[in-house]
């Protein structure tokens, strides 16, 4: 059997319930025959850890050979708009727009949104006046059907497996949320230079499969903008997540 093991010491304690976070919703989404993986074992009572058991499948990050590209995409489309399809009646896990700007509240008054741009090399504007422009925008965006999310939905967080179909990993943001999110993420992962397999082409490709009919660009661009308060920041120390 293989296993992979998430962990974290107790001197960062909300990493620490993350990791039993994130395995409650892995519990809840292999419930609904989501194809992620199992959990073996989790502790958070002091230093905490989350073992699980591997999922089959290549991340869709990998070189992906040109002739199966199209096919790949179209599967991760199809796969997303199943997850969205999931009765979201009753999940306890919350990612409302409303939930996000708090937490990027809470993520900028601590400073750790400035210091993940300032790792980025981001400077055009500080954290607490994109915080203001996404208040803004977010009191004019009128609620769309709460699906559920994976809430990172990228390239590398996307297992392909030609026996088993397409499977998920690193779902630790996972809730009911608005679908505009996930699409999101996966158009900039598409279109990322540390992607270079894919490209434009395959973010178009991609919307035109999940259901352009479906997404409205301004929606797009707003959580573009949170997914920004959202960026790793490191310990400077350690080089370890805060």
């Amino acid at each position: 059997m293989v296993a992979y093991v998430k962990v974290s010491d107790h001197r960062n304690g909300h990493l620490v319930e993350e990791l039993a976070q994130e395995a409650a919703r892995l519990v809840w989404l292999r419930g609904r025959g989501v194809r992620v993986p199992e959990v073996l074992s989790v502790e958070s009572e002091h230093d905490g850890y989350l073992l699980t058991r591997a999922l089959s499948g290549v991340a869709a990050s990998e070189p992906i050979p040109q002739a199966d590209r199209n096919s790949a995409v179209t599967s991760m489309a199809v796969s997303l708009r199943e997850l969205h399809r999931i009765d979201v009646s009753g999940c306890p896990f919350d990612r409302s727009l409303g939930s996000l700007v708090r937490q990027a509240r809470v993520r900028t008054a601590a400073g750790l949104v400035e210091r993940s741009w300032q790792l980025a090399g981001k400077h055009d504007i500080t954290a607490p006046q994109a915080l203001l422009r996404l208040e803004q925008l977010a009191d004019h965006i009128v609620s769309e059907e709460a699906v559920m999310n994976h809430g990172d939905f990228t390239l590398p967080n996307v297992l392909l497996s030609e026996a088993d179909g397409v499977g998920f990993v690193d779902v630790g943001r996972a809730g009911a949320g608005d679908r505009h999110s996930d699409v999101a993420d996966m158009m900039r992962s598409l279109r990322s230079q540390m992607n270079p397999q894919y490209g434009e082409d395959y973010a178009q490709l991609f919307l035109d499969a999940y259901g352009r009919d479906l997404i409205d660009e301004q929606r797009l661009a707003l959580y573009d903008l949170v997914e920004e308060f959202f960026w790793p920041a490191l310990d400077p120390a350690t080089r370890r997540p805060l």
